[in-house]
């Protein structure tokens, strides 16, 4: 969490949407013909108060929750196991 700005009661990534995209693409070759705006994407915040993760989503993306919080580093504790994906939002 160093590298995260505060924002209210809130900690979230330091880094844009867009460039992120734009380092991923690097990575991946299979990524790099496809357009910013037709990828869909998320966010994920911390509740500082809680201790808590907060996991923004669009429902596609659901399938891959447990992988994405494995690559980000996310403890289980600060997010509960739950198989649903909620339509755009989970709470922890």
């Amino acid at each position: 969490m160093g590298e995260a700005d505060t924002y209210g009661a809130f900690k979230i990534c330091d880094v844009s949407h867009y460039t992120a995209w734009r380092k991923e693409q690097q990575k991946y070759s299979a990524w790099r013909e496809m357009e910013y705006e037709k990828v869909p994407r998320g966010r994920v915040v911390f509740k500082v108060k809680r201790g808590k993760v907060i996991l923004y989503m669009p429902k596609e993306l659901g399938r891959h929750e447990a992988k994405l919080l494995q690559k980000l580093g996310i403890p289980s504790g600060l997010f509960p196991n739950i198989a649903a994906c909620q339509p755009a939002v989970r709470h922890a």
